[in-house]
């Protein structure tokens, strides 16, 4: 028979649509009442052998402020039981610390956007760091620790100036003609 506790998170997956969101759902809820601890999820993690991995890539399409993607291979949560947050990772941008930056879900399962709020100039360094013991796949248990070190695409438009070289007051006799008998003007490049 399960505990009081457990009822309760038995009955908030109840409302879920998917069964991603029913997974991540149980176990916020297991986490955050204290149904399910750290340890009980490493040793699933242990057990299970797969844990869930992160590829980070950088927004290259200039079209929105979402500089950074993380492709999780399955959605995550906090350890705590709560989504997951740019609090549960450490972002520097130039060395500058990016704490403030506002993490999306995206379409795909365990896709996420981390949005800085401002298209950049480009080539920044971002740096990004997952701690141990701080994010929880929905299937695999604990996501283990993570880094990631990317330039940021360049994303203004470049400002060009043009120098037209010689002088259109050469005489026409003396112009250099083409091949095919045409006059080239002379500041022709």
């Amino acid at each position: 028979m399960p505990s009081d506790g457990l009822n309760d998170v038995l009955a908030s997956v109840s409302e879920c649509t998917s069964r991603e969101e029913c997974r991540l759902q149980f176990l916020g809820d297991a986490l955050g009442s204290g149904s399910l601890s750290l340890g009980d999820l490493n040793d699933v993690t242990e057990a299970l052998g797969e844990p869930a991995t992160v590829e980070f890539s950088v927004d290259s399409n200039c079209t929105t402020t979402s500089a950074l993607i993380l492709n999780f291979s399955e959605p995550v949560i906090g350890v705590d039981g709560l989504p997951f947050s740019v609090a549960d990772l450490s972002v520097a941008i130039d060395g500058a610390d990016a704490a403030d930056a506002v993490v999306s879900p995206l379409a795909a399962p365990g896709a996420y956007a981390l949005d800085f709020g401002q298209v950049f100039a480009g080539n920044e360094e971002l740096t990004v760091q997952i701690p141990a013991n701080q994010l929880v796949g929905a299937r695999y248990g604990v996501v283990p620790a993570h880094s990631g070190t990317l330039r940021l695409s360049d994303c203004v438009a470049p400002v060009m100036d043009a120098v037209v070289a010689g002088s259109d007051a050469m005489p026409l006799e003396s112009a250099p003609t083409g091949a095919d008998g045409y006059t080239v003007p002379a500041n022709t490049i």
